[in-house]
């Protein structure tokens, strides 16, 4: 028997822009990137299922948007960069009458060492990651099902 998810309904939409940033000296100094997706699996009987792939808690559906921003500062060689990234994921599942949400905050910044002797380090990096991840009460008035690219007009009653 092969492996695999059995007897699901699975849609996924993405949208996201890339800027490249200022452009000087060949090197981009300001680039930004955001995105937003929607993610909806249905599976009917997640207990009845013949794998082992999912939880019993995606039985039903399950709705999960996603946004993110991210971009670097990158001035020149000789000065630190620095990378950032938020992202912040909203799931809805049907069996549990409750909302997860997650958000996410990322740095990193490094450095490339001009110098070149033996004792020095070529680079120094110090990343810093932070998570909150908590529920909210469920609305009192069940969310409508949005077919909508994104679902953006459902969007905002999470």
């Amino acid at each position: 028997m092969r492996g695999g998810v059995y007897n699901r309904d699975y849609l996924e939409d993405n949208a996201y822009l890339n800027f490249n940033g200022l452009k000087f000296k060949d090197i981009n100094i300001f680039p930004v990137r955001i995105g937003i997706s929607r993610i909806e699996t249905i599976i009917p009987k997640a207990d009845e299922n013949k794998s082992n792939l999912i939880s019993l808690i995606d039985d039903g559906q399950v709705l999960k948007y996603t946004r993110y921003i991210e971009t670097n500062l990158n001035f020149c060689a000789d000065f630190p960069q620095l990378y950032t990234i938020y992202s912040r994921c909203i799931t809805d599942r049907s069996k549990i009458k409750r909302l997860e949400d997650k958000e996410v905050f990322s740095r990193r910044i490094g450095y490339n060492n001009p110098l070149e002797f033996t004792l020095l380090p070529t680079n120094i990096t110090v990343d810093a990651r932070t998570e909150n991840s908590y529920y909210k009460v469920y609305p009192a008035i069940p969310i409508a099902h949005s077919d909508s690219f994104l679902g953006l007009d459902s969007i905002k009653k999470y």
